[in-house]
């Protein structure tokens, strides 16, 4: 797979020369490619390459904020997605040097700035810059992300920077009302840190709250991840709020047509407004995990890596418009594909109780993950320790890189009284949910995982978790087969040696077998 990094190429950044040249006749377009290629272009990341950009464009700008922002306003709108991510970071590396925010990990200021006095910062000229940067952020985001750029002016002054975030919430444009959520998350990957965030997340709770009922499931993900992003810290927080946010769902429509309905229905003069917000789209609840924000790795089943990793955070983000270059004035926009898609406005309509329980559920994927007993017992997973796992079989003892690994096994009721009790505390907490789920006749509703230990380059392991189903039936025993990929990829590579296989049934782990992966079939 070709870099995302190449994709700055020079038909690109000659097209963005052009594009910007077209409302700004003074600037010099050859030399604003040739510094984009200069020393060290090749050595870039991706990230890199957009702060070069950004950089270049910053030093080509006027001093003035408005005037160097009239300069470059006409150009956004022509490109799309993670590549013009340089537009926000523009702005972020204006607002540093504007507001003297100090400490920024990768922007320093030439000397440190001067701090005002409290009863002299109301009267700060620095207002109207502020204001000026945060419009810029709002009006660059729904043609990239500002997500990312948001965050220094979190740190320099988070009070009045998640106003900001609480005002947007209310924005008719489902780009800003995302951003409001997902450029606060306290572990946005590939992002600057929000430590204070994550210490205490009750800031955050107004612009999630103000979030919930939103019509638009591109916001509702952004949600779930933010709120996910405050499990890993803070996770009796997030079991309240799921649990208040599931009972709500019961008062929710089950269908979109009862949604779309009883919204009509409250629109009409003769009968009173409904009390309960409209939002969200999104369809049917099929009971299967929504995913993660890594998307998918090996093959066909769901990565639970969530490593802090480019090639993983692009797929959360939207896609260029067009493969490379600006979008001509005469082309219509086009619904990317693939890496990357983001959705527009086909994606609203009035919330349903579906898509309230994958919202949260989504919100408690890494408690899931975990098998924390409660989150289990809040979505009806049954209490694990009544189910077995027998006869884990892989079909060869080794695979090599390259190949697949396939390995079969059967999920297991035994007879009332011969199961035997499971290490980890689950039951304990489960208990309440019948005795029948205990010890009953019927494997019950289940979130079926496996786990792969892979060998590290120094010889240790490092456990990844993949989905392979959540079901609720009545049968007793059920046998399940599948194959694990081990090709090579730009985010995993593999070592040779000794790997482990791990069954998951409701987050605790049930069997396990070794094998062997080599450079070469039938090699160790």
């Amino acid at each position: 797979m070709e870099p995302l990094k190449n994709a700055y190429d020079r038909a690109f950044v000659e097209g963005l020369a052009a594009q910007l040249g077209e409302g700004w006749a003074d600037l010099d377009q050859a030399a604003f490619v040739a510094a984009i290629f200069g020393q060290g272009w090749d050595e870039l990341e991706l990230k890199g390459r957009m702060r070069r950009i950004a950089e270049t464009l910053d030093a080509h700008l006027p001093e003035g904020l408005d005037a160097a922002l009239a300069l470059v306003d006409p150009a956004v709108p022509h490109f799309r997605g993670y590549l013009a991510l340089f537009f926000p970071d523009l702005v972020e590396l204006r607002a540093v040097r504007e507001l003297g925010i100090a400490g920024h990990p990768t922007i320093k200021l030439q000397a440190e700035p001067t701090r005002l006095a409290p009863e002299q910062q109301a009267a700060d000229p620095m207002d109207r810059t502020w204001d000026t940067l945060v419009a810029a952020l709002a009006r660059y985001t729904p043609h990239s992300s500002s997500e990312f750029a948001v965050r220094p002016l979190l740190v320099h002054d988070q009070a009045r920077m998640l106003a900001e975030h609480l005002a947007w919430t209310a924005s008719p444009d489902h780009h800003v009302r995302r951003l409001a959520s997902e450029g606060c998350r306290p572990r946005l990957p590939w992002a600057m840190a929000l430590p204070a965030l994550k210490r205490d997340p009750a800031p955050l709770l107004p612009i999630l709250e103000a979030l919930r009922f939103d019509e638009s499931e591109y916001v509702r993900r952004s949600v779930a991840n933010n709120l996910n992003d405050i499990s890993k810290d803070h996770p009796d927080l997030v079991r309240e709020l799921a649990a208040r946010w599931l009972a709500e769902a019961e008062e929710l429509p089950a269908t979109r047509a009862e949604a779309h309905a009883e919204a009509a229905t409250a629109a009409e003069p003769s009968r009173p407004p409904t009390e309960r917000s409209p939002a969200g789209d999104s369809g049917d609840d099929t009971g299967h995990d929504s995913g993660d924000d890594t998307g998918h790795d090996q093959g066909n089943e769901t990565s639970h890596d969530t490593g802090k990793r480019i090639s993983d955070q692009a797929k959360t983000h939207p896609q260029p418009r067009t493969s490379s270059g600006p979008r001509s004035k005469d082309q219509a926009p086009t619904k990317a594909t693939g890496l990357g898609t983001r959705p527009d406005d086909d994606d609203h309509g009035p919330q349903t109780a579906s898509d309230r329980r994958r919202l949260v559920k989504h919100a408690c994927r890494t408690l899931l993950k975990a098998g924390d007993a409660a989150t289990m017992l809040l979505f009806g997973f049954r209490d694990p320790a009544g189910v077995e796992v027998r006869d884990l079989a892989l079909a060869s003892p080794a695979v090599a890189i390259g190949e697949r690994l396939e390995f079969t096994f059967t999920l297991e009721v035994p007879p009332f009284g011969a199961a035997h009790p499971t290490a980890g505390g689950s039951a304990a907490v489960c208990a309440r949910s019948a005795d029948a789920q205990a010890g009953g006749t019927s494997l019950g509703r289940l979130r079926l995982e496996y786990a792969i230990h892979y060998r590290k380059k120094n010889g240790s392991r490092s456990p990844k978790v993949f989905k392979i189903s959540e079901f609720e039936t009545e049968e007793p025993r059920r046998t399940f087969t599948r194959r694990h990929a081990f090709r090579d990829l730009s985010t995993r590579k593999h070592h040779p040696g000794c790997h482990e296989l791990a069954v998951i049934v409701n987050g605790v782990e049930k069997a396990r077998v070794g094998f062997e992966v080599g450079r070469e079939p039938g090699t160790t």
